[in-house]
């Protein structure tokens, strides 16, 4: 599941980075599903 959270300092944004190709998968997981569903 993809959240939002919002955490401050250096942190987030190395989290944003290690995540950045995990999170790309998995929108296009979720748009090749909604261009399969939607007429």
């Amino acid at each position: 599941m993809q959240l939002a959270h919002v955490s401050g300092g250096t942190r987030s944004v190395y989290n944003h980075a290690a995540y950045l190709a995990t999170r790309r998968e998995m929108m296009q997981f979720w748009a090749d599903w909604l261009d399969e569903k939607v007429p």
